[in-house]
């Protein structure tokens, strides 16, 4: 159909009977909103959705506080949702509630953006369809009351995606450069929302008039698009942006094995039964009865809003790694779609007879069934199912408060922990993701160093993210003692006190290069077959130590005869020598077991290092430690600490 130059068709004329004034469809869409936002406030405070908010208000805080994006904090995504929420939480409240009501701000627009979709698919019963369907859509509803980009990014691509058949219906050139403005605001603030182009995309290439008005379309439209891009991004360190954001997706392609038969079946699930348990098929039979019983006014609108779910569709199937709230991607377009479609079934419920309305009141019931499941979910259950263990967070929440001070920095792979108990995380620390660990933005040695640095007070292991990171963990383990264990999982440890040889010590000093002895003390008081004797040792690492070096502890006998020994990396392996930095000193326990007394007395206890793999000895031979007779009684009797 050719579009009318300059003027825009009036929807009202190809409504149908309604049955109601306009009035009462704002009056609908109004309450639809008012009951959002009681939804929303009545979780604002939740402990922590499942998705990793706690990042992007972290990162959003830094921010606000000066910190610059990319330079001082990493973040792989381009800085329009971090702006605009730093910019929320430095000019009314730094807290995450306020975090949470910036963005469920977006989700009432959304509502708006939608329903206007659908009004430009099928009138107001498609707009009130539309609104409804999305408002009571569980990822929707989670999505919106979260510190996450999602909600925003696709709420600035649906209007986008409005203006764009605006542009279509009236032919002004005004509409489509909004249309590429909002569509690359979405992006700088989400690049999922990428497929939402093709609309103004093909919208400027049907211009009927010829090739002239294509190129004028075109250049409104990328106009339209670079100038609010170039404003986000050209002011916060670009350089460092393409780094982190493209040199991240780049290296992703490597990181993540592309899964696209594993992705079709997550989208697919979906659909028939995604992880809250519901299925939400006729949403696509509403919106391919839609498609088909689009009026000729709506058939081009509609086959937009098709090719922006399909080219949804095909991104999220090559997408790698796929993440469920990835998934918000085919809401929006779905809902608009199905929304009309609902709106042409129940024009034609009225309107039809006989036996042919037996199907349309099937699918009908059909919908209103799955409608009434998400909208029970998103209102009753949906916490429940998103939270992650909520009742041990909690307890590690009161340990932090209770075992660290209030000036305390924790590193941690579970931010709302620190956000909740008032903690401060390093800037190095508060994207601990898997995309940054994986593509090599966050590395041992890198990570070690920063904690070396800050000195945090506690770190907790919690989502598999830092625990991931074996030598890292190898550090934490060496330096900080384990406090408390909910399960393997869910760990916290608090830093160890430094390490200082006894009073009862007794000094024996040698020096293995950049690992030297200050002493050691002995747990037995005789030696005799059977009885373990305990040798502790006290180490301090002179410079930094090179190398994985294992310690030897021999028991020789009067004729040199070794006759036990105990060899072993420091404190049973927790305490590798590649941990070592200068000035650290570490205590390392070694029981022998004496089965046999060999040549009798006196005996030798040596000591020494070696590499377990090559053989070589550090400073080669070993130091004697000690000479013993057989029924010699020590001094003392000393514990081992």
């Amino acid at each position: 159909m050719r579009r009318p130059s300059g003027q825009c068709v009036r929807q009202s004329s190809v409504e149908g009977a309604s049955g109601l004034p306009a009035w009462a469809y704002w009056a609908a869409g109004l309450a639809v909103a008012a009951l959002s936002a009681a939804l929303f406030a009545s979780r604002r405070d939740y402990l922590v959705w499942r998705d990793d908010e706690a990042v992007f208000f972290l990162t959003a805080r830094a921010v606000a506080r000066g910190h610059a994006l990319y330079r001082e904090v990493w973040y792989n995504y381009p800085p329009g949702f971090i702006l605009y929420l730093s910019a929320v939480l430095r000019f009314v409240r730094d807290s995450l509630a306020i975090g949470r009501a910036a963005v469920f701000a977006w989700g009432l627009v959304a509502l708006g953006a939608v329903a206007g979709l659908g009004w430009f698919l099928r009138g107001r019963v498609g707009a009130l369809g539309a609104l409804g369907l999305l408002a009571v859509a569980p990822l929707f509803v989670m999505l919106s009351s979260a510190v996450m980009a999602e909600i925003p990014a696709f709420t600035l691509a649906s209007a986008g995606v409005l203006a764009a058949l605006l542009y279509r219906t009236c032919g002004k050139v005004f509409y489509l450069a909004i249309s590429g403005a909002l569509c690359a605001l979405s992006i700088c603030v989400k690049p999922t929302t990428f497929p939402a182009l093709i609309v103004p995309a093909l919208a400027a290439a049907w211009v009927p008039e010829g090739w002239p008005q294509r190129w004028r379309a075109w250049g409104a439209l990328a106009l339209g698009g670079v100038l609010p891009a170039a404003l986000v991004i050209l002011p916060y360190h670009p350089r460092e942006f393409l780094a982190q954001f493209l040199g991240t997706y780049a290296r992703s392609r490597e990181a993540f094995t592309p899964d696209v038969w594993g992705n079709l079946w997550q989208i697919g699930r979906f659909f028939y039964h995604h992880s809250y348990g519901l299925s939400q098929v006729s949403l696509l039979a509403l919106a391919a009865y839609g498609g088909v019983r689009a009026r000729p006014l709506q058939k081009g609108p509609f086959l937009l809003v098709a090719l922006w779910f399909g080219g949804a569709f095909f991104q999220l199937a090559f997408h790698t790694p796929l993440y469920r709230h990835h998934l918000i991607a085919l809401v929006f377009p779905l809902v608009a779609m199905a929304g009309a479609g609902l709106g042409y079934l129940l024009e034609d419920l009225t309107t039809w007879r006989g036996w042919k309305r037996l199907p349309l009141a099937l699918l009908l019931a059909w919908a209103v069934f799955e409608a009434r499941e998400a909208a029970w979910v998103s209102a009753v259950t949906l916490p429940a199912v998103e939270a992650d263990q909520p009742e041990i967070m909690q307890e590690a929440i009161r340990w932090v408060e209770e075992n660290t001070s209030p000036t305390a920095r924790i590193v941690t792979d579970a931010h709302i922990i620190a956000i909740r108990a008032g903690r401060e995380v390093p800037l190095e620390t508060i994207n601990v993701s898997r995309m940054r660990i994986r593509t090599g933005g966050l590395e041992n040695a890198w990570l070690i160093e920063a904690a070396r640095r800050e000195a945090p007070e506690a770190i907790i292991f919690w989502e598999k993210k830092l625990s991931s990171l074996d030598d890292f963990a190898t550090w934490v383990r060496c330096h900080y003692n384990l406090a408390r264990a909910f399960d393997e999982r869910h760990r916290i440890y608090q830093a160890r006190p430094p390490v200082n040889p006894p009073p009862e010590v007794t000094v024996r000093q040698a020096d293995f290069g950049a690992i030297g002895l200050l002493g050691y003390m002995l747990s037995a008081t005789e030696v005799r077959p059977g009885m373990p004797l305990t040798v502790t040792l006290y180490w301090e690492a002179k410079a930094p130590v090179e190398g994985d070096w294992t310690v030897f502890v021999h028991l020789l006998d009067s004729q040199g005869e070794r006759i036990a020994q105990h060899d072993g990396k420091p404190a049973f392996g927790a305490c590798p020598t590649w941990v070592w930095q200068e000035g650290e000193r570490f205590e390392d326990v070694h029981p022998i077991a004496i089965d046999r007394l060999g040549a009798g007395g006196p005996y030798q206890i040596v000591v020494g290092w070696y590499d377990a793999v090559s053989g070589r000895r550090l400073r080669e031979g070993a130091f004697s430690l000690a000479t013993l007779d057989e029924s010699l009684v020590l001094p003392h009797k000393a514990g081992v600490r």
